[in-house]
């Protein structure tokens, strides 16, 4: 085999690879994109207070980014919680104390969880203060049920298929 057929080979394998290589990278985004729509969602803020548009994922949850007391989390938008519900092992990276203990229904049956006070909880850039909040030790994941405590202090408005939550301090 001559040389300028070899390199030819070895640029056609070069070129397919890289090419296969940026298709992954487009695909694993585009993956993302669906399965957290609004991961680099913030507020917009205006003279009466801030607001976020939502989407959906894929599933149909209002997930968002946010912070409890200057700590990254992920929100789960959960109008059926009654509270913020955290899960317990996350209770010392947040900064949270656990509480007196208390009973809840869940969608498994009755367990026990813990009272705890947010004092900082944000919302992709909407700022909450002193949210009552549960520890649930039987919550394995990371990510944070958004109920009604925090929920009750914003305006909730659905159009078509988005969610906008509104801050009006």
């Amino acid at each position: 085999m001559n040389p300028i057929s070899r390199l030819g080979k070895i640029m056609t394998i070069i070129g397919t690879l890289f090419f296969l290589g940026v298709l992954s990278l487009w695909f694993a985004s585009v993956q993302n994109e669906r399965l957290y729509p609004n991961r680099s969602a913030s507020a917009s803020a205006d003279a009466q207070g801030f607001e976020i548009e939502l989407r959906p994922d894929r599933q149909g949850h209002y997930r968002l980014p946010g912070l409890i007391n200057g700590v990254a989390v992920d929100f789960l938008v959960d109008t059926g919680a009654t509270e913020v519900v955290i899960p317990a092992h996350l209770a010392d990276e947040l900064q949270l104390v656990f509480g007196g203990a208390k009973r809840a229904k869940t969608a498994g049956g009755w367990i026990e969880v813990y009272a705890t006070t947010v004092d900082s909880l944000d919302l992709a850039g909407i700022p909450l203060r002193t949210v009552s909040a549960s520890l649930n030790p039987a919550m394995t994941g990371h990510e944070i049920l958004l109920g009604m405590t925090a929920l009750t202090r914003l305006e909730l408005a659905f159009a078509q298929d988005r969610l906008m939550l509104r801050y009006r301090p």
